[in-house]
Protein backbone atom coordinates (compact mmCIF):
# COMPACT_ATOMS: atom_id res chain seq x y z
CA UNK A 1 0.00 0.00 0.00
CA UNK A 2 3.08 2.70 1.00
CA UNK A 3 4.40 1.84 -2.49
CA UNK A 4 1.20 2.72 -4.21
CA UNK A 5 0.50 5.61 -2.52
CA UNK A 6 4.55 7.10 -2.90
CA UNK A 7 3.96 6.41 -6.83
CA UNK A 8 0.16 8.44 -6.61
CA UNK A 9 2.52 11.40 -5.00
CA UNK A 10 5.10 11.00 -7.29
CA UNK A 11 2.81 11.33 -10.10
CA UNK A 12 0.88 13.96 -8.69
CA UNK A 13 4.20 15.82 -8.41
CA UNK A 14 5.18 14.96 -11.95
CA UNK A 15 1.77 16.28 -13.23
CA UNK A 16 1.65 19.42 -11.05
CA UNK A 17 5.23 20.37 -12.32
CA UNK A 18 3.98 20.03 -16.08
CA UNK A 19 1.03 21.83 -15.34
CA UNK A 20 2.91 24.66 -13.84
CA UNK A 21 5.53 24.99 -16.51
CA UNK A 22 2.35 24.98 -18.78
CA UNK A 23 1.36 28.12 -17.08
CA UNK A 24 -1.24 26.89 -14.74
CA UNK A 25 -1.93 29.00 -11.40
CA UNK A 26 -0.95 26.67 -7.74
CA UNK A 27 -4.54 27.48 -7.18
CA UNK A 28 -5.39 25.87 -10.82
CA UNK A 29 -3.26 22.86 -10.27
CA UNK A 30 -4.72 22.48 -6.44
CA UNK A 31 -8.35 21.38 -7.69
CA UNK A 32 -7.26 19.66 -10.97
CA UNK A 33 -4.93 17.17 -8.82
CA UNK A 34 -6.44 17.23 -5.65
CA UNK A 35 -3.51 18.69 -3.48
CA UNK A 36 -3.73 21.86 -0.94
CA UNK A 37 -2.04 25.02 -2.90
CA UNK A 38 0.03 24.98 0.18
CA UNK A 39 1.45 21.81 -1.26
CA UNK A 40 2.06 22.99 -4.63
CA UNK A 41 3.57 26.37 -3.74
CA UNK A 42 5.72 23.92 -1.50
CA UNK A 43 7.06 21.92 -4.48
CA UNK A 44 6.92 24.99 -6.20
CA UNK A 45 9.92 26.39 -4.05
CA UNK A 46 11.78 23.43 -3.55
CA UNK A 47 12.08 22.54 -7.40
CA UNK A 48 12.52 25.79 -8.61
CA UNK A 49 9.58 26.29 -10.74
CA UNK A 50 8.92 29.59 -11.43
CA UNK A 51 12.61 30.07 -11.99
CA UNK A 52 12.38 27.22 -14.79
CA UNK A 53 9.22 28.45 -15.74
CA UNK A 54 10.65 32.05 -15.95
CA UNK A 55 13.58 30.88 -18.37
CA UNK A 56 11.32 28.54 -20.25
CA UNK A 57 8.97 31.47 -21.01
CA UNK A 58 11.69 34.01 -22.45
CA UNK A 59 14.10 33.09 -24.64
CA UNK A 60 17.83 33.27 -24.84
CA UNK A 61 18.05 35.78 -27.58
CA UNK A 62 15.67 38.14 -26.18
CA UNK A 63 17.54 37.95 -22.81
CA UNK A 64 20.06 38.60 -24.69
CA UNK A 65 18.44 41.77 -26.98
CA UNK A 66 17.38 43.40 -23.47
CA UNK A 67 20.50 43.01 -21.52
CA UNK A 68 22.12 44.86 -25.27
CA UNK A 69 19.27 47.32 -25.03
CA UNK A 70 20.29 48.29 -21.26
CA UNK A 71 23.39 48.90 -21.84
CA UNK A 72 22.97 51.01 -24.74
CA UNK A 73 20.46 53.32 -22.51
CA UNK A 74 23.46 53.59 -19.96
CA UNK A 75 26.00 54.38 -22.56
CA UNK A 76 23.48 56.49 -24.22
CA UNK A 77 22.07 58.56 -20.94
CA UNK A 78 24.74 60.91 -20.98
CA UNK A 79 25.16 60.22 -16.80
CA UNK A 80 28.48 58.86 -15.40
CA UNK A 81 28.38 55.00 -16.34
CA UNK A 82 28.13 52.71 -13.20
CA UNK A 83 31.44 50.80 -14.16
CA UNK A 84 29.99 47.88 -11.98
CA UNK A 85 26.16 47.91 -13.55
CA UNK A 86 27.95 47.83 -16.65
CA UNK A 87 30.59 44.84 -16.35
CA UNK A 88 27.80 42.86 -14.47
CA UNK A 89 25.55 43.14 -17.72
CA UNK A 90 28.18 42.39 -20.20
CA UNK A 91 29.18 39.63 -17.64
CA UNK A 92 25.21 38.65 -18.23
CA UNK A 93 25.55 38.74 -22.35
CA UNK A 94 28.29 36.55 -21.95
CA UNK A 95 27.00 33.49 -19.86
CA UNK A 96 23.30 33.71 -21.69
CA UNK A 97 25.43 34.25 -25.24
CA UNK A 98 27.24 30.49 -24.37
CA UNK A 99 25.87 27.43 -25.92
CA UNK A 100 24.85 25.18 -22.65
CA UNK A 101 23.29 27.99 -20.65
CA UNK A 102 20.57 26.73 -18.59
CA UNK A 103 17.87 29.14 -20.76
CA UNK A 104 18.97 27.60 -23.88
CA UNK A 105 18.54 23.69 -22.11
CA UNK A 106 15.19 24.31 -21.03
CA UNK A 107 14.10 25.81 -24.74
CA UNK A 108 15.07 22.51 -26.09
CA UNK A 109 13.91 20.58 -23.29
CA UNK A 110 10.02 22.01 -24.12
CA UNK A 111 11.12 21.80 -27.60
CA UNK A 112 11.68 17.99 -27.57
CA UNK A 113 8.93 17.38 -24.54
CA UNK A 114 6.47 18.64 -27.52
CA UNK A 115 7.81 16.49 -29.95
CA UNK A 116 7.57 13.43 -27.40
CA UNK A 117 4.21 14.06 -26.94
CA UNK A 118 3.66 13.61 -30.92
CA UNK A 119 5.73 10.42 -31.51
CA UNK A 120 3.20 9.44 -28.49
CA UNK A 121 0.49 9.39 -30.97
CA UNK A 122 2.14 7.28 -33.44
CA UNK A 123 4.45 5.18 -31.06
CA UNK A 124 3.85 2.41 -28.32
CA UNK A 125 6.93 2.43 -26.66
CA UNK A 126 6.82 6.75 -26.04
CA UNK A 127 3.89 6.15 -23.46
CA UNK A 128 3.18 8.55 -20.33
CA UNK A 129 5.68 6.72 -17.75
CA UNK A 130 8.23 6.72 -20.84
CA UNK A 131 7.66 10.78 -21.23
CA UNK A 132 7.65 11.55 -17.44
CA UNK A 133 10.79 9.55 -16.54
CA UNK A 134 12.55 11.67 -19.59
CA UNK A 135 10.77 14.80 -17.74
CA UNK A 136 12.27 13.43 -14.30
CA UNK A 137 16.20 13.16 -16.07
CA UNK A 138 15.66 16.86 -17.44
CA UNK A 139 14.83 18.21 -14.28
CA UNK A 140 17.44 17.08 -12.19
CA UNK A 141 19.66 18.44 -15.15
CA UNK A 142 18.42 21.95 -15.56
CA UNK A 143 17.95 21.86 -11.59
CA UNK A 144 21.84 21.19 -11.48
CA UNK A 145 22.74 23.55 -14.21
CA UNK A 146 20.60 26.06 -12.71
CA UNK A 147 23.02 25.68 -9.31
CA UNK A 148 25.63 26.07 -10.99
CA UNK A 149 25.38 29.44 -12.73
Amino acid sequence: MTVRIRKDKRAQHELAFLLYMSGETARNISGRINVSEHTIGSWAEKGGWKEKRAASNITRAELINKTLKRINEMLESGEAVNADKLSKLASLVEKLDKKSSPVLIIDIFMEFGRWLKLQGATDREVDIEFIQRVTRCQDAYITEKLSLS
